[in-house]
């Protein structure tokens, strides 16, 4: 464990035929006493949907595990883009209320949908220490 303020898992897949390229998932200590969570994915051919699923887990010294505390769901189609041209979906949000001095990891999947298809992958950042001040 370390006191790191920022965590952030990258997966790129360029392999022919797919459609998602990128997926990004990052957790930073604001040192306010809230966290800023960012989720991305990329697709490298324009899809349907996009979908992504963030779950924020908190270390639990007792158990010596991670343990869920919330999850929020994110979803974007095509309808929603000016010219229905979808190939990126960035969401970026602050959670507060999280007790501080306690590690917290994100985690998240993002899936792409076209036509009947559907691809996944899964991200999950290391934890970060939570403070509500400069560390």
């Amino acid at each position: 464990e370390n006191g790191e303020s920022e965590s952030c898992d990258t997966i790129n897949d360029s392999a022919r035929g797919l459609r998602l390229s990128t997926a990004v998932l990052r957790i930073i200590n604001e040192q306010d006493g809230t966290l800023y969570i960012s989720v991305d994915t990329l697709t490298h051919k324009f899809v349907d949907k996009i979908y992504e699923t963030v779950f924020l887990d908190v270390w639990d010294d007792n158990k010596e595990d991670w343990v869920q505390i919330g999850y929020w769901e994110f979803e974007r189609s095509k309808e929603e883009e000016e010219n229905e041209e979808l190939s990126s979906y960035y969401v970026g949000f602050t959670v507060s209320g999280c007790e501080v001095n306690r590690y917290y990891r994100a985690r998240a999947m993002h899936l792409v949908q076209w036509g009947d298809d559907m691809e996944g992958k899964a991200t999950e950042t290391n934890g970060v220490l939570l403070t509500d001040h400069e560390v």
